[in-house]
């Protein structure tokens, strides 16, 4: 499947800028293109998943014909949306510490057993489907600059194969892993959420968005372009709204990753805050 992308024609500095909504896939998200890859590789008998709540929903959507049971750990902040759907498709979710995070979550769930996302092949199949989506998105838009957000650099080695030139990596305040920085808990769910470091941050421009930032340019984007975007989501277009600003002329493109509806929790955390 193709997903669309629309142009950004209301919002303040974004006029133009274009959006690939993998939110468009069968759940919402772009692990529908990866999670079938993957659970071809997975072993027979039960299936476990921990730390990211996207990754974990398209597993349990997607091995309900093949597989028995599912069990997911999930840092205890995770919308709760996500783990009302798990639990629907009738997986076994337990919460583990805000403090402690997706590594947190990935730690308690080795205990049971090997995680999906454990294959040997889950980075070259991450950097395969990213491959694909972006590649997409230069048929599509054609864009001078592609503005992605950091997690596990699958993204950023897939621009590079692609030969993108300008390539603008956006990383969470709280957990400023390509600066050098350290990890600490944040609300940008699907960024930095503790996997290894594998590319060179030196090759590619950084922006860096506080949750507060995202959480704004997140409730811009529903009032004036009638979008919902994930708070991860949101903060690459805060981040592309600036290159937008530094280079008048040139086309900017982000994906968008995540379908935003399931976030509403997030909102009213920070909505919360002083």
């Amino acid at each position: 499947m193709v997903t669309p992308v629309i142009e950004l024609k209301r919002l303040l500095g974004a006029q133009g800028l274009a959006l690939k909504l993998e939110t468009r896939s069968q759940n919402g998200t772009w692990y529908d293109r990866l999670v079938p890859r993957l659970l071809a590789l997975a072993p027979d008998g039960p299936l476990y998943e921990a730390g990211d709540g996207p990754l974990a929903l398209s597993i349990a959507a997607h091995h309900q014909a093949a597989t028995p049971s599912l069990e997911v750990w999930l840092p205890e902040d995770v919308p709760v949306d996500f783990v009302q759907a798990l639990r629907q498709l009738h997986a076994k979710v337990t919460l583990t510490p805000f403090a402690e995070g997706p590594n947190g979550a990935r730690k308690r769930a080795r205990e049971a057993g090997r995680l999906v996302s454990d294959s040997e092949s889950m980075l070259s199949l991450r950097v395969q489907v990213r491959r694909e989506i972006i590649e997409e998105l230069r048929q599509q838009a054609a864009p001078d600059v592609v503005v992605l957000g950091f997690d596990s650099g699958a993204s950023a080695m897939a621009a590079v194969d692609l030969g993108m030139k300008q390539v603008v990596l956006v990383q969470p305040a709280a957990a400023p892993l390509l600066s050098g920085g350290t990890w600490r808990p944040h609300r940008l769910f699907g960024m930095a959420s503790g996997l290894p470091v594998r590319i060179d941050p030196k090759r590619y421009e950084l922006e860096t968005v506080s949750d507060v930032e995202a959480f704004a340019t997140r409730q811009q984007v529903g009032a004036k372009e009638g979008l919902l975007l994930s708070h991860a989501n949101a903060a690459c277009v805060a981040a592309a709204i600036r290159v937008m600003a530094k280079r008048p002329g040139l086309r900017v493109a982000v994906i968008a990753d995540e379908s935003g509806e399931r976030y509403f929790p997030v909102d009213a955390q920070l909505e919360a805050k002083p």
